[in-house]
């Protein structure tokens, strides 16, 4: 039978020491990422149902829809955001959506696809969004580079 030697002991000592610094780092980075993750601004949700994350869309007919579709481009210029709706350029957001609530009159069933420059703010692009759905459109997308 073998008696423990101290040798013996000490590995087993230091073999705890090193474990350490590690189960401290690692409870640090827990608290660090919980803790940055308590100042963030909850995600809002578009009003719009998005795809099942399939990759190709659905081709759309234009005979099938009365107006074919409303397309808007939001372009930065400076310092506004400009959007041209059917060949009309509007600077102030006003326009548009007098313009959106007649189109949306006319028919509100046909798509609106927004074609946005990759300068124009998110916050521009919300609230063209949101204009959208206040004059009635049921549908809004975005067009994608392709």
């Amino acid at each position: 039978m073998r008696t423990p030697s101290q040798h013996h002991r000490r590995q087993e000592l230091q073999d705890d020491r090193t474990m350490t610094p590690m189960i401290d780092v690692v409870f640090l980075l827990l608290v660090f990422f919980v803790c940055a993750s308590i100042g963030r601004d909850p995600e809002k949700l578009l009003s719009t149902p998005l795809s099942g994350g399939a990759v190709a869309a659905a081709e759309i007919d234009p005979q099938d829809l009365p107006l074919g579709d409303v397309r808007i481009q939001l372009v930065r210029d400076g310092d506004t955001t400009t959007a041209t709706v059917a060949a009309t350029v509007h600077h102030d957001p006003r326009t548009l959506e007098a313009q959106l609530v007649a189109l949306a009159n006319i028919s509100a069933d046909v798509p609106v696809i927004l074609s946005v420059d990759p300068d124009v703010p998110m916050e521009d692009v919300l609230r063209v969004y949101h204009t959208a759905r206040r004059a009635g459109f049921q549908t809004v997308q975005f067009a994608a580079k392709g």
